[in-house]
């Protein structure tokens, strides 16, 4: 297969036609996919300044395709992958590409050659005039192509002139994301296609989910993660202005791909809590720093759909956490009184998931069948016989395990009312301050940022000094359910958090009304750190930045770090070792 004269190679990159007659380099490459994947692939380097890797046999398209303009740094890596190969990776702003070849002469052409058309194209961009902006382009700045809608045709949405008027208009004329985020704009849409899974192997089911961390591998730290990773990484991207320092870019999203390699063993109720918090809103603030801010309510609905943090091995988007981690009830009432009266098994959301997984995936229900299933029927008490009937069994299609995400831990974590308030979601109607929640002090900080909550959208009209109407925001239709809509039980849970110069709430009733605030999406420079009574110190961020880097060397040199692989329930075997590479 990898002789220079092989017809079976030839006839498995048969149709890689793209870049064929401009090469300058190109040659079979050991390409690293993601932390336990190793493929053979055909890397090509042409004139045009493209690097293309193409799948053998599936090849019409590359599965990556990455222009010179856009690599940052291309670097050798020391020592030997499995023992005899040697590796060298290619790192752009959103994605860390790692190769390995066999010989180093080699290695040292295709560093050599990426080089020089990377300088060719530096010194292109510096005899390129900017392109002219119109007032209203600046004004009313383009929907990024990457969450557009969800039914569009990839191949449309990321052409290659789609792509050239994106770097011009979207990013004032910076030909990479790094460029374009410390100018104080948006990640061009034909890079930010690299955060879409490129390696067909359907890691996370919806083929359009766009992962924000997932830049470098990782592997498990020798000390488990504890909860204040995420108070960390989201007190640093509250800190990041409108114009960050590309050294801060780079630290922050290497820091935020730990999240692969979490645990949740031994955190107590309060840890899970405040960690899904702030891991929510580090979520929201590193979409708005990458895709910018959505500008309708389409936009800002498929943002909450398909942004996500990899944690663990499972993908979890914003919509996610809230309906199937923390619960939160839907706040309208048409679509509550939909949720009403369906089954928890026929959630929208659990349909989703399930949608995920190929239907072949779907174990039987077993005697130990109870850890796999999802997380708001597990919450929720489904029994695991009537879940498995219904076709909800095995939809994380990704076999390693997640140490920690029991049943039990999950169920601690559901969120109460406090929470509702909490939740920042990005838009005018709810408050500028983000709050980074600490286990040890969650119920203070909670009722604190409720507070701030209660006085900033919550109006009362007096009737002979007497509280005669409450108005409060749509999003409390999600608490009055938690009251099973008894406007008294929430007007009095609602007064716990007014102002101490406010009048009591009195005996007889009080009228409840609901105000639809603005929906439009808040601008991320006008998010800040919510200030809290009861704070105290976020650990250091400057460590994680560079523990990152480690850990991605460390997969590299020593291989995946062993931990058990859980069967499916219909083949049960012995736990083995998980290893970096399966040939």
């Amino acid at each position: 297969f990898v002789a220079a004269d092989s017809t079976v190679c030839g006839l498995a990159f048969a149709h890689a036609r793209q870049g064929r007659v401009s090469v300058v380099k190109e040659a079979l490459v050991g390409s690293v996919h993601f932390e336990g994947r190793i493929c053979e692939e055909l890397l090509r380097l042409s004139s045009d300044g493209v690097l293309r890797c193409f799948t053998p046999y599936d090849c019409e398209k590359p599965r990556i395709s990455i222009q010179a303009a856009e690599v940052l740094q291309v670097q050798e890596l020391p020592g030997q992958f499995l023992g005899r190969f040697l590796l060298w990776q290619v790192s752009t702003f959103l994605k860390v590409f790692v190769f390995c070849c066999a010989d180093s002469e080699e290695r040292e052409t295709w560093i050599s050659n990426l080089q020089r058309l990377m300088a060719s194209e530096q010194n292109t961009d510096e005899t390129r005039l900017p392109l002219e902006q119109s007032p209203r382009e600046v004004a009313t700045p383009k929907t990024p192509a990457t969450w557009r809608s969800s039914r569009s045709n990839p191949v449309d949405v990321f052409s290659f002139s789609n792509a050239k008027k994106a770097a011009g208009r979207v990013a004032g004329g910076a030909r990479n994301g790094l460029r374009a985020i410390t100018g104080g704009q948006r990640v061009p849409s034909k890079e930010a296609m690299l955060l879409m899974d490129s390696t067909r192997a359907r890691r996370w089911g919806h083929r359009r989910r766009l992962v924000l961390n997932d830049r470098i591998l990782t592997s498990a730290p020798k000390e488990p993660l504890g909860p204040e990773i995420a108070a960390c990484l989201l007190e640093k991207a509250l800190s990041l202005g409108d114009a960050p320092a590309a050294s801060d870019v780079m630290s922050f999203l290497d820091a935020t791909c730990l999240f692969k390699a979490i645990s949740f063993t031994k955190w107590s109720e309060a840890d899970q809590l405040a960690f899904w918090v702030n891991t929510y809103h580090c979520i929201l603030l590193h979409g708005f720093l990458i895709f910018g801010t959505p500008q309708t309510k389409s936009e800002m609905s498929n943002f909450r759909n398909r942004v996500s943090y990899l944690l663990g091995n499972r993908p979890m988007s914003l919509r996610e956490i809230e309906v199937a981690i923390l619960k939160v009830p839907k706040m309208d009432p048409q679509a509550a009184r939909q949720a009403a009266g369906q089954s928890p098994a026929t959630d929208g959301l659990l349909r989703a998931l399930l949608a995920e997984a190929p239907h072949a995936q779907r174990p039987e229900p077993g005697p130990g069948v109870a850890h796999q299933l999802p997380l708001g029927l597990r919450a929720r008490g489904v029994p695991a016989q009537d879940a498995a009937a219904q076709g909800v069994l095995g939809h994380w299609p990704q076999p390693l395990p997640l140490p920690g995400w029991s049943p039990g831990e999950l169920a601690a974590a559901q969120a109460g009312p406090q929470v509702v308030m909490t939740l920042n979601r990005g838009t005018l109607s709810c408050l500028s301050g983000i709050p980074v929640l600490d286990g040890a002090l969650l119920d203070e900080q909670l009722d604190q940022i409720a507070h701030q909550f209660v006085s900033t959208f919550v109006e009362v009209q007096l009737r002979d000094g007497v509280p005669d109407r409450a108005t409060l925001p749509v999003g409390c239709r999600a608490i009055l359910q938690e009251f099973r809509d008894d406007g008294n039980l929430l007007l009095s849970f609602i007064w716990k958090f007014m102002s101490k110069e406010s009048p009591p709430l009195p005996e007889r009733k009080v009228q409840v009304r609901f105000k639809k605030f603005p929906q439009e999406a808040r601008p991320r420079s006008n998010f800040f750190k919510a200030i809290l009574e009861a704070d105290k110190p976020a650990t250091t961020f400057d460590s994680l930045g560079s523990a990152a880097k480690a850990a991605h060397l460390e997969l590299l040199s020593k291989g995946h770090s062993t931990s058990p692989v859980r069967r499916p329930v219909t083949e049960p075997e012995p736990e083995e070792d998980i290893h970096l590479i399966s040939l």
